[in-house]
């Protein structure tokens, strides 16, 4: 009865030990591995976006010209 109260009163059964530590360290490997990818793509997002914001700065500097003595 203790269960049925509990999911009358929050809405969801808690349920001890229902995923093997097994299980749960798979889960665990496959969601580092997405979150380790993601992060990848990202870090080279940012890099490119760097690169062109530095050829973008580096060509709107004016170049000091030489003055001609006449």
């Amino acid at each position: 009865m203790n269960d049925l109260n509990q999911f009358k009163n929050y809405g969801f059964f808690v349920k001890k030990n229902l995923i093997s530590p097994k299980e749960i360290n798979k889960i665990n490997k496959v969601v580092n591995e997405v979150i380790s990818k993601e992060r990848e793509k990202k870090n080279q997002i940012t890099k490119t976006v760097l690169n062109l914001m530095i050829i973008i700065i580096l060509f709107t500097i004016p170049v000091p010209q030489k003055i001609r003595k006449f």
